[in-house]
């Protein structure tokens, strides 16, 4: 049995792919209501998070590490972390205040 040495997708393709469904996600939990689909939407979410630790862990590992995802993996972390705050203070699950918390250096 032969080994795989090279990961199916690399971590700037997860990045990309992360950067490409943050906006329709956000934009269909303020589309509807329906809390069975929000649960999908946030589930769907959930699993950008989990391609951000995956594309850590691939770009250490496989030594794949690049100027692009140097300077975009940090920006999609940021977008997707004001993309779930907004979803949530909307939704009025946390206080604006917690916001000005987070985004103080």
């Amino acid at each position: 049995m032969t080994k795989n040495t090279r990961p199916l997708l690399t971590p700037n393709q997860i990045t990309v792919l992360r950067f490409l469904l943050i906006f329709p996600l956000l934009i269909g939990w303020f589309m509807t209501q329906d809390e069975s689909i929000r649960t999908w939407i946030a589930m769907a979410f959930a699993l950008v998070f989990v391609g951000d630790c995956w594309d850590g862990i691939i770009a250490k590992r496989y030594d794949m590490r690049s100027v692009f995802g140097a300077y975009f993996d940090p920006i999609v972390d940021h977008i997707s972390y004001f993309a779930l705050l907004i979803m949530l203070i909307v939704d009025a699950d946390i206080s604006l205040w917690f916001l000005f918390v987070l985004l103080d250096p």
